[in-house]
């Protein structure tokens, strides 16, 4: 039962954190390559930079969301209906 609650609150979360990460790629991808069309010296492929933001976010991510899903598994199952 802990381990349901767990992969629920982390896979909504996640969830999350993919469409963002994936949208905010394609954002920063047209932008970089407009600034690298009309600004010279620029290099609109940095593919290594990309890699790691979005690397370094979905870890922050997923820790951010594993904290409180750990604390929502101590929680007794009475507990929370009742509150509901």
């Amino acid at each position: 039962m802990p381990r349901d609650v767990l992969r629920l609150i982390l896979g909504q979360g996640l969830q999350l954190v993919g469409a963002g990460i994936v949208l905010g790629l394609g954002i920063a991808i047209a932008i970089s390559r407009t600034l690298a069309s009309n600004i010279p010296l620029v290099n609109g492929a940095d593919w290594g930079a990309f890699a790691a933001v979005a690397g370094g976010l979905a870890a922050l991510a997923l820790w951010s969301c594993y904290v409180p899903a750990r604390r929502a598994t101590r929680v007794p199952v009475t507990t929370a209906l009742r509150h509901e």
